[in-house]
Formats: C-alpha cells, structure tokens, sequence
C-alpha cells in the first residue's frame, strides 16, 4: 500500500508517513514540546487530586498549577523560577491528557452526604 492510500483513511499527510519509512524521523516522535512531568509522575498528581475529590475536596484550576509547580521544584525539574505556578497551556494539555478530570463549581457537602 503505497503512503498516499495509507495517509487518506487517517488524516496523516503522506509526506508524513513517507518520512518515517524513510527514517527520517522517528516512528516514536511526537508533536509539541516535552511534557514537564513523566507518565508515572503525572499519574501521582491525577491519582490525588481523584482521592481528594472523593473525600470531598475539590482542587481549583490555579491550586493545581501551583500543586503542580510545587511538585516540579521537588523533583528538580527545570522551569523558570519566577513562575509561581505552571502554565494555563500545562493545565489544559493536562487535563486534556486525563479527561476523567473534570472542573466543576464547588458545593457545600451536605451533613448527610458528610457522614456517609
């Protein structure tokens, strides 16, 4: 099957695939910049913030950016120093990469639900 034939049934542009038979480029490369954190590392964040939101703590947007940037200093990871928190775009790509995270608006826990 030639590329082109290959390229139509997924979107991928021939030039593409032609590319990486060649070996040009990497079959494992991906696109956009490294992501800040390894597969292991973020799974750590996201296996968190689920926990604190089924004991009924919620995180906001930017205490998870700051969370975030928290966590990164103490793996000695790179970043500007000024940054008080990561990035809107970090987020995003975040939870994006995690789609059961979902930002709701926070609700008083009813004594009901409390005590369950």
């Amino acid at each position: 099957m030639s590329a082109y034939r290959a390229s139509k049934p997924f979107s991928v542009p021939a030039s593409t695939l032609k590319d990486r038979i060649k070996g040009r480029v990497e079959t494992n490369a991906t696109v956009g910049p490294e992501t800040i954190f390894s597969e292991q590392e973020e799974r750590k964040r996201h296996d968190h913030i689920i926990y604190k939101a089924k004991i009924g703590y919620g995180y906001s947007k930017k205490s998870i950016q700051y969370m975030a940037r928290d966590f990164a200093a103490y793996l000695g990871k790179h970043f500007k120093q000024e940054q008080t928190s990561l990035s809107d775009n970090w987020f995003y790509r975040f939870t994006n990469r995690w789609q059961d995270l979902k930002l709701v608006k926070p609700q008083k826990l009813s004594i009901a639900r409390a005590t369950t």
